[in-house]
């Protein structure tokens, strides 16, 4: 979570970055409660349908990202490092549309 805060605080001015953190356990205010005591900056959002399992099959947390034309280009489930320089060059690469 650190790494992705990092990440988020980073685009989250980006008019071409776009971040979703959805609420996956039915408890909005466990999770915000979550996100205020670790003073993470990442708006949640509850889920008012099911996601497709191709997208989200029940892993936390699991990371998907989306190209303009709305495919999947990166599916993560499990930690992860958003930190790294092949990450940021990789979501930097895919904004400019290459």
């Amino acid at each position: 979570m650190p790494s992705i805060n990092k990440l988020y605080n980073q685009f989250k001015n980006d008019e071409k970055v776009v971040f979703i953190f959805a609420d996956a356990d039915g408890d909005l205010n466990k999770s915000g409660k979550y996100m205020a005591d670790r003073k993470f900056d990442m708006p949640v959002y509850k889920l008012e349908t099911n996601v497709p399992k191709q997208i989200f099959a029940g892993s936390l947390p699991t990371t998907i990202i989306f190209d303009k034309q709305g495919r999947i280009s990166f599916r993560h489930e499990g930690i992860a490092n958003y930190a790294d320089k092949k990450f940021l060059e990789f979501l930097n690469k895919l904004k400019a549309g290459n």
